[in-house]
């Protein structure tokens, strides 16, 4: 009886490994073909954009630039000029600051970083007699 146990025993174990290496074979199939139609669209969307390029460079707004595009300027910077504030400026924006900070205090918000956070009220222990 022990032996046809094991030979029971090997039997399922031998059907379950069937079944994996099946499941895995289909699920190496989809994979092949999931990549297969990865590279097909790569290789339209490659078309589309070399496309969109020459259309690009005949228009004159292509890498090498022989059209009439606009001249691209170089070496302007954009955005906030840190540190060139005239020192008058600067106490002005600062004594703005303090202002603010008084007026936060004054009606009682935090004067945190934004002042959004309004001050919890504090509870005092009532006085024994």
């Amino acid at each position: 009886m022990a032996r046809e146990s094991r030979d029971e025993m090997q039997n399922r174990l031998n059907g379950a490994a069937e079944q994996i290496g099946g499941a895995l074979g289909r699920l190496a199939g989809r994979i092949d073909n999931w990549e297969q139609q990865r590279d097909e669209i790569a290789s339209e969307l490659r078309k589309y954009i070399a496309s969109a390029q020459e259309m690009l460079t005949s228009l004159g707004h292509g890498d090498n630039g022989g059209g009439s595009g606009k001249p691209q300027v170089q070496g302007v910077r954009r955005g906030h000029s840190r540190g060139k504030m005239s020192a008058q400026a600067r106490q002005q924006q600062h004594e703005d600051w303090k202002a603010q900070r008084r007026t936060m205090k004054l009606h009682e918000k935090g004067v945190g970083k934004k002042g959004t956070h309004a001050k919890k009220a504090v509870q005092r222990p009532l006085m024994e007699k």
